[in-house]
């Protein structure tokens, strides 16, 4: 039986290497495009198109990301019981002990 680290260590290794494989694949994707659009137009041209891309592309991520955080509800604040609330669950418990051993 594998220790459940295990799996997600490889999970998450598989991931990066995914994420560097697709970043390399990208470059290339971009070098060809490049170039491809500098022959055809212009060398200007050509990097203000993949810079404007890159640019949209890095924007609509944030906004992405952004939108994405999980967020409290209003109105349901996340308050750990004090001191008094456990007290009273605990004297409350103790007179319902008393009661089922009178009966």
């Amino acid at each position: 039986m594998r220790a459940p680290f295990d799996d997600l260590a490889r999970r998450g290794a598989a991931g990066v290497l995914g994420a560097l494989a697709g970043l390399v694949g990208a470059g290339f994707l971009t070098s060809v495009g490049y170039r491809a659009l500098a022959v055809q137009y212009d060398a200007m041209i050509a990097g203000l198109v993949f810079g404007l891309g890159y640019i949209a592309l890095g924007a609509g991520l944030w906004v992405f990301a952004a939108r994405s955080t999980v967020t409290k509800e209003p109105g349901h604040p996340a308050s750990e019981p004090g001191i008094t609330d456990v007290l009273a669950v605990f004297v409350d418990g103790l007179e319902k002990g008393k009661r089922a051993r009178r009966s």
